[in-house]
């Protein structure tokens, strides 16, 4: 009788731990092995997070969450009148589709969605570390 309850046990625990490690599969980054991935949301005409900090290296993902088309330019700042810079610019982001752009260097870069830059919403930071 213990020896069916420890087997019991262990079997329980056995589940437990591929459960956990199936579970946990999701949350590897993406991409090659040490790549990291840090993602915004485009959605309400707004950035989410608006303002994001990464390391150098990190790959950022931006994804249109929003029912309206977007396209992202990196700025010169996060004012409504800056000017496009061409360290990384999209193609047009309908519902859906997603824009990533590798930060290699440190720095604070700005970009905007340069269909709706007159909105101060659809300006966003990265700053590298």
């Amino acid at each position: 009788m213990k020896h069916a309850r420890r087997m019991g046990i262990a079997s329980l625990l056995l589940i437990l731990l591929v459960t956990a490690v199936v579970a946990g599969a999701g949350t590897a980054p993406a991409g090659a092995a040490g790549t990291k991935v840090k993602r915004v949301n485009i959605k309400d005409f707004a950035f989410a997070p608006r303002t994001i900090t990464v390391k150098a290296g990190t790959k950022v993902t931006w994804k249109n969450a929003d029912s309206f088309a977007h396209r992202l330019a990196s700025t010169d700042s996060m004012k409504t009148t800056a000017k496009i810079t061409r360290m990384f610019r999209s193609g047009l982001l309908s519902a859906g589709e997603r824009f990533s752009f590798k930060f290699r260097k440190k720095g604070t870069f700005y970009y905007e969605c340069t269909i709706h830059a007159s909105t101060a919403s659809m300006h966003g930071k990265v700053i590298v570390k």
